[in-house]
């Protein structure tokens, strides 16, 4: 008589067998270390600035890859007389850039420029002020000269 064996049921043929070396155990996945929402922020900002910064190089290095992005331009505006965001070399960028501005934001950076180098001759303090002062200056030499033009 003929041995009769024993069928696998279809949970025991989806079982992987031990005996099978090719099966190899699966190493546990190392945690994730999740960012603070500082360490987040701070690294938008930290590509903000990059970005910004960039774009400035791109529009006086390469002007026929340069492609206006208004958000780094805001950046730009804002960021211009903190000499923490935005170096002395990267500030006579700014300039060069200035030159062209037009229309609303124009008007705006002068105005703003005349206002910060009213505030800070009000106020007679030195360190970063002094650079404020100097980078209005500037800023209104630029954009009111081409103005009277």
């Amino acid at each position: 008589m003929a041995k009769k064996q024993k069928k696998e049921s279809k949970t025991d043929q989806l079982k992987p067998k031990t005996e099978d070396a090719s099966v190899k155990k699966k190493e546990p996945k190392k945690p994730k270390t999740k960012k603070t929402k500082t360490e987040k922020i701070a690294g938008l900002a930290q590509r903000k600035q990059e970005g910004a910064i960039e774009y400035l190089h791109t529009f006086v290095h390469k002007r026929d890859d340069w492609k206006f992005n208004k958000k780094k331009q805001t950046w730009l505006l804002h960021n211009m007389y903190k000499p923490s965001k935005m170096d002395d070399k990267d500030f006579e960028l700014m300039v060069e850039y200035l030159e062209g501005l037009q229309g609303q934001a124009r008007k705006a950076a002068l105005d703003d420029a005349l206002e910060r180098k009213k505030l800070v001759e009000d106020h007679d303090e030195e360190d970063e002020n002094t650079v404020t002062k100097e980078r209005a200056q500037a800023i209104i030499d630029v954009l009111q000269d081409k103005e009277e033009e």
